[in-house]
């Protein structure tokens, strides 16, 4: 995250350098042009990203770490304004008007070929059902024990016992990622409790605890304390909502899980499903398999952009409604 920010910063810099280089030819080359113009309008636009700040170079700094997107956005407007500018200075017009026709077909071309290239990477990556083999701490030597044995008490001090420890084991995708999960039920709530550590390509991620219910009309709320993932853009479910919250006790995780489960109780007429091993497996083969269709429909630009922008400034949190305002809206007006 820090080597995106210098570098969307460095990026930023230059295209300043560039903009005002090419202002300068423009003035003393073709005073008269209708690039003047242009030009001349994006330097009224500098002020605001220089006020109150002496020293452009630290601005354009500053700029680029807090704002990457915009310096991204600002960084090519800059960069295409004067690489126009300095090849219209330095071409012929009988050639300048073809060459930038060629290059806005071929940067279309390049465009589409990468969002093509990223759905079927990001399509074949996602499985199409999911099993759950059992699993033992000891097949797996990275475990976080210490972070499972202090979940594992914190949990059943919320009345939570553990019921059951697997893997998830998807099929049909791309990627596999060894895994070890541990159950957790609470009685008389409807409500389960997941303690997850993933093993990447050998490595261990942080081990995460996550709070959920599955409810009937097919809605279901989970809330947990891991990073929000950045893949998840791609495979939404408008039924289900989720609240990523980096940091938090699992006795916060369930506080705010119970808020939102009674809400969506309230304002959707929906109801808990019982807490069953049986009912857990088959709601989540369900939402695999939704997952797997989610995916391969809809446009796909959108979702990549929301990926990038999740991947150059990640939240520290992330809340996805889904559905529920727009039903719990339908539904009071109904009343």
């Amino acid at each position: 995250m820090a080597r995106s920010r210098r570098f969307a910063a460095k990026v930023m810099q230059w295209a300043v350098v560039l903009f005002v280089v090419n202002a300068v030819w423009v003035l003393v080359f073709r005073p008269n042009s209708i690039e003047l113009i242009v030009i001349a309008a994006l330097i009224a636009l500098l002020p605001v990203l220089l006020l109150r700040v002496p020293y452009i170079d630290a601005t354009v700094k500053e700029f680029g770490k807090r704002r990457p997107i915009a310096a991204g956005a600002v960084a090519a407007l800059l960069l295409v304004i004067g690489g126009l500018t300095l090849a219209d200075l330095l071409l012929p017009r009988e050639i300048f008007w073809p060459v930038l026709v060629a290059f806005a077909f071929w940067a279309a071309w390049w465009v589409l070929s990468f969002v093509r290239r990223a759905e079927q990477r990001a399509i074949a990556a996602v499985p199409r059902s999911i099993t759950y083999p059992a699993s033992t701490p000891d097949q797996f030597p990275l475990l976080d024990l210490n972070a499972l044995q202090r979940y594992t008490l914190q949990l059943e001090d919320l009345g939570l016992r553990s019921e059951m420890e697997f893997s998830v084991e998807g099929h049909g995708g791309s990627v596999k990622i060894s895994n070890f999960c541990r159950l957790f039920i609470l009685p008389g709530k409807s409500t389960y409790g997941v303690v997850f550590q993933m093993f990447p390509n050998g490595n261990a991620l942080p081990m995460t605890c996550s709070i959920f219910t599955f409810f009937t009309d097919d809605w279901s709320v989970a809330v947990g304390d891991g990073q929000p993932r950045r893949g998840g853009v791609f495979i939404r479910i408008q039924r289900e909502v989720a609240s990523a919250c980096h940091g938090k006790e699992p006795v916060d995780i369930l506080q705010k899980h119970d808020e939102w489960r009674d809400r969506m109780v309230r304002e959707l007429g929906i109801l808990p499903l019982p807490a069953e091993i049986e009912t857990y497996r088959t709601f989540q083969q369900h939402r695999a398999q939704q997952k797997y269709d989610s995916i391969r429909s809809g446009p796909f630009f959108p979702k990549l952009l929301r990926y990038y922008r999740m991947k150059i400034a990640p939240p520290s949190a992330l809340e996805f409604l889904g559905d529920w305002p727009k039903e719990a809206a339908r539904r009071s007006r109904s009343e």
